[in-house]
């Protein structure tokens, strides 16, 4: 008799089980996607300068969200600066260092992602377009033949910091399509 009674207790405590996990609420999922991260870009930026972007808070997770960076470092709160993979929780303070370029009138950007949310902090170099190259020269050709047309060695052309068109001016037909951005 004691065991017909086990046998009902324990089908009554499965039945119970069962009914207490369908009534209960399923536990939420974690948010660990962030709210909106911006940050300024700063322009007329020194040469091979570091700058810092303003701060930004993480907010709208209530969970510890993954955080990376391409192409530069982020410190979170007071820490160092890194550029490790970790992890960021609901009001963490999160700012980006960049190095501008060593060239006038360039950008370089670093995308901060934090649990899927992308965010870019762009400096750009001040400066003019600089079209008008260093000087430079062609070595002379000795014993050259009256008409007669004589291929130089090649000549780096510095200075620049957009491409051009070029030409020779003794023989414009025959222009070079494009010379490539040189820096001083």
């Amino acid at each position: 008799m004691y065991g017909d009674d086990m046998r009902a207790f324990e089908a009554n405590g499965i039945a119970i089980s069962i009914a207490l996990a369908l009534a209960l609420p399923s536990p939420a999922s974690a948010d660990t996607e962030p709210g909106p991260i911006s940050f300024a870009p700063i322009n007329n930026a020194t040469s091979s300068k570091y700058y810092e972007s303003k701060v930004a808070t993480i907010s709208a997770i209530d969970a510890p969200s993954p955080i990376s960076i391409t192409n530069g470092l982020y410190k979170l709160n007071d820490g160092l600066y890194t550029e490790q993979a970790g992890t960021v929780n609901v009001d963490d303070r999160v700012s980006v260092l960049v190095k501008a370029s060593n060239r006038s009138a360039r950008s370089v950007s670093a995308t901060l992602t934090v649990g899927g949310v992308a965010a870019s902090f762009t400096v750009t170099t001040g400066g003019a377009i600089d079209t008008i190259p260093d000087s430079f020269s062609f070595s002379a050709v000795k014993d050259a033949k009256p008409g007669a047309a004589y291929v130089s060695k090649p000549a780096l052309s510095t200075g620049i910091t957009r491409s051009i068109p070029a030409a020779s001016a003794a023989w414009p037909e025959r222009s070079v399509p494009v010379i490539r951005s040189m820096s001083k």
